[in-house]
């Protein structure tokens, strides 16, 4: 792998300043909790806990069946055999997915 250096702004503390009573401008997006569940659905991930058994395949196509989407991903593989987390792109989030995955396998 390589390194990588930062910019220097990153090394820098972050001020964050909150406005009391500002409302989100509908323009930039809505609050998590006024979203309706197509936006999580279409744009989401969901961490399975895979157990011993299933391919990591199996698993996403169980997801995508349930939840009736049209696609659904995994981004990396665990065994058969083996159990542990493992993250299930939804929707759009796929798109992204696969970039990433191809970018880290080109380093």
């Amino acid at each position: 792998m390589t390194n990588v250096s930062l910019p220097s702004y990153c090394n820098e503390p972050e001020v964050l300043v909150r406005i009391p009573n500002e409302q989100t401008n509908p323009e930039w997006g809505v609050p998590p909790d006024k979203r309706p569940m197509d936006l999580y659905l279409r744009y989401g991930f969901v961490v399975i806990d895979k157990p011993r058994g299933p391919t990591s395949h199996e698993v996403a196509a169980w997801v995508k069946k349930m939840l009736n989407l049209d696609r659904a991903g995994h981004s990396g593989t665990l065994d058969p055999g083996v159990s542990g987390v493992l993250p299930i792109a939804l929707g759009e989030s796929t798109k992204p997915c696969l970039r990433l995955i191809l970018w880290i396998r080109s380093m």
